[in-house]
């Protein structure tokens, strides 16, 4: 395990969610659909789902957060495979840092994108804790920067204790520079609509 690889380990939501997320597929639909915590194997059965339907182009998610770690992989598998996040509902947390990670992202009018400063997954040892934090805030700044949010909302954000959410409904995240996908509620095509 590398340097990066422990500091993100250690970087990531307190807990792991005690019910895992429902990844649900089905061969020749163009929509994976995920619902639930990010849990330590979220990322993997997401894989697993994505290489069972080849024809998937979209992850809709519905999530209140989990494990940063798994929202990363599961971006950067997303990101390899061209395949959309799509927001129905509310993203808080992890699940808003694979939404802001992932490169092709939309949001389906009423959806809300729920932001925080995370916290650690578990208490690093005292010499390590200020450059977990850090990591774990660099991260999560570099994910925010990436989806195109500006400055001051990525201060907002990032200043917003664990305990606490920003919400963000589709007009707020669109104010606040985020790039993405706009599209109207019903929306269940995976079609990407018009870009916002």
């Amino acid at each position: 395990m590398t340097i990066l690889s422990l500091l993100l380990v250690l970087s990531t939501a307190a807990e792991g969610p005690r019910v895992p997320a429902a990844i649900a597929t089905r061969e020749g639909l163009e929509i994976v659909m995920a619902t639930g915590p990010i849990d330590a194997g979220f990322s993997e059965r997401l894989r697993v789902a994505v290489e069972r339907n080849p024809a998937a182009t979209v992850l809709e998610i519905e999530s209140p957060g989990g494990l940063a770690d798994q929202a990363y992989k599961s971006a950067e598998l997303l990101n390899d495979r061209g395949i959309t996040v799509r927001v129905r509902g509310r993203c808080a947390s992890a699940c808003a840092l694979l939404w802001a990670s992932s490169e092709s992202r939309a949001l389906i009018e009423g959806a809300q994108i729920g932001l925080h400063l995370g916290k650690p997954s578990s208490k690093p040892p005292r010499f390590l804790r200020s450059l977990v934090q850090r990591y774990s805030y660099n991260l999560a700044k570099a994910a925010l920067v990436n989806a195109g949010f500006s400055q001051e909302l990525i201060g907002r954000a990032l200043s917003t204790p664990h305990s606490s959410m920003l919400w963000l409904d589709v007009e707020a995240a669109k104010d606040a520079g985020a790039v993405f996908d706009r599209l109207p509620r019903g929306h269940t095509q995976s079609n990407r609509g018009a870009p916002n």
